[in-house]
């Protein structure tokens, strides 16, 4: 059934958006992990100027997800058709820090990060791709 498993792919890009959320806010808080991130170039506490930057990566992380769920028909009916050219924003962020998680100098953020980064790309693309052959087909 292609609502239940967008359902379930919303659900997953949600958990792991609700994991980076807390990292996020965690850091902007003074939380000392500051190798786990940006390349590992603040290791320790963020200075003052990271953690806003910090906070402005939580508002996008939860547009994100709020573009993924309506995109998947669960949220916000009215504005369904704006997601569609949104989700593709979306998957280009998420390429984005996916080849960035890779490629990173931070050993700890390669290990952690990467796999969120390269799982949220797939899961948005696959909301996006799922999405459109229930219009097409009318699956």
């Amino acid at each position: 059934m292609i609502s239940l498993s967008l359902t379930i792919v919303v659900a997953m890009y949600s958990l792991l958006s609700l994991i980076i959320i807390i990292f996020l806010t965690c850091l902007a808080c003074g939380a000392p992990w500051g190798e786990y991130s940006n390349g590992g170039a603040y290791p320790g506490i963020y200075p003052k100027r990271m953690r806003v930057v910090a906070i402005v990566q939580v508002f996008i992380v939860m547009l994100k997800c709020i573009i993924v769920a309506t995109r998947a028909q669960l949220i916000f009916p009215d504005v369904y058709y704006a997601s569609e050219f949104a989700i593709w924003i979306v998957l280009v962020i998420d390429f984005i820090s996916a080849i960035l998680n890779i490629i990173t100098p931070s050993k700890w953020e390669r290990i952690y990060w990467a796999p969120v980064a390269v799982s949220m790309i797939l899961l948005s693309a696959t909301v996006a791709e799922l999405n459109y052959y229930v219009n097409i087909y009318k699956v």
